[in-house]
């Protein structure tokens, strides 16, 4: 019997905001994009449980329920990726020396923009972008409206 494949042009996920649940985080092994060498990383994924922008576009609502990977390398520096993922689920910056057990965020919440980004070679990519807890130096971007939903867990609050 053969077996058919569909060809994908990638990531698929309509682009904007939604809320993210976290299913499952893992060590992985990547590449580092300039030398090509071995990175120890972690693997997040995600389930989009539901599109926050005011008028969901029906691409944004066949996105519910769909899985998101993620990688991020394993320092929680202050600009990292994987800081922002953890102080986005804690809700509040981490503090300093800071232990934290990524496997204890399985099932919590967070707000995450999908957006489109290009890299130095002028290839595009689909990165998830964590909206912050509060405002850092600035305001911070809002969705048009977020009504406050009874079925959300206590760590997600509307803005």
């Amino acid at each position: 019997m053969p077996i058919t494949v569909k060809a994908s042009s990638g990531n698929q996920t309509a682009l904007g905001l939604y809320l993210f649940k976290l299913t499952d985080v893992t060590e992985d092994q990547g590449k580092d994009f300039k030398t090509g060498k071995p990175v120890d990383q972690y693997k997040f994924i995600w389930e989009i449980e539901r599109s926050l922008e005011a008028e969901p576009t029906e691409d944004q609502e066949a996105a519910i329920g769909t899985e998101y990977w993620d990688w991020t390398r394993t320092v929680a520096s202050p600009a990292s990726k994987l800081r922002a993922r953890i102080e986005a689920v804690l809700g509040r910056d981490m503090k300093p020396d800071e232990d934290v057990d990524l496997e204890s965020f399985i099932g919590r919440r967070i707000r995450a923009t999908v957006a489109e980004d290009t890299l130095s070679d002028g290839r595009k990519y689909v990165t998830l972008i964590t909206v912050p807890y509060k405002p850092r130096g600035g305001r911070a971007a809002k969705p048009a409206t977020v009504e406050e939903d009874a079925e959300l867990e206590p760590d997600v609050q509307p803005f």
